[in-house]
């Protein structure tokens, strides 16, 4: 994967976007953020170091990640959030529930936190499994955050708010969002557009916007889309 010209992605406390269609190359580029990929050349800095520098173990532990096929363990919702981690009760929990959007789902189960989700939480709709799973990535305030498609399954709305609450409550987060949907990275701190793996566009929203190229495009198109877009199941 090419980036930036000379193999060379830093990453320093600031929301990095990465967009482009489907198959350009960003879920490939959180898994070598995640060193679930390794690679041989080129650069991925965070604040300063370079992620090979780490072991993957030490890495992961301090870092969240969220793909868009939420990993949902049979058991409750509270320990799907949890993973049995001790110290996140209390506002630390209550904090993850309200940012990830969760705590408005918690009304329609029928014991709250303590509902049971069967295998692959097939009881949760797509929306409520990613908020699931949000709420566990950011439980623990990680020094990083990797959201792949996080939020796909969500209505507008709840995607807004989402963000919302994330870019108030995390301000100084480091974290990387790859997304097909445009709308998600609006405030974001830099865009990068990708296109089979190369990087075509980088810059702020207003400014890739001003230059009318493949992310204008993107744009233009997601916005009539989403005028037809159903909404999320409940």
């Amino acid at each position: 994967m090419q980036l930036l010209g000379h193999n060379c992605l830093q990453l320093c406390s600031q929301t990095v976007a990465v967009v482009g269609k489907i198959g350009c190359g960003k879920t490939s580029l959180v898994s070598l953020l995640a060193r679930l990929t390794e690679f041989s050349s080129g650069e991925l800095l965070i604040n300063g170091k370079d992620i090979r520098t780490f072991e993957p173990a030490e890495l992961r532990s301090s870092m969240g990640l969220v793909t868009q096929d939420a990993f949902i363990m049979t058991g409750t919702i509270k320990n799907n959030v949890t993973l049995g981690r001790e110290g996140f009760e209390g506002r630390a929990l209550e904090t993850a529930l309200r940012v990830s959007q969760l705590k408005h789902d918690l009304a329609k189960f029928p014991k709250g936190l303590e509902t049971s989700v069967g295998t692959r939480g097939f009881t949760l709709s797509g929306g409520q499994k990613q908020r699931v799973s949000i709420a566990r990535a950011i439980l623990s305030r990680p020094d990083l955050l990797l959201f792949d498609d996080a939020t796909s399954a969500m209505d507008a709305q709840t995607e807004e708010n989402f963000w919302k609450a994330f870019r108030e409550e995390l301000p100084d987060a480091i974290c990387l969002i790859a997304t097909h949907r445009v709308k998600t990275i609006e405030h974001a701190d830099l865009i990068l557009a990708l296109d089979e793996g190369r990087l075509t566009e980088k810059g702020t929203h207003a400014e890739l916007i001003a230059l009318g190229g493949l992310y204008k495009q993107i744009y233009e198109r997601q916005k009539l889309e989403e005028e037809f877009a159903p909404k999320e199941a409940a």
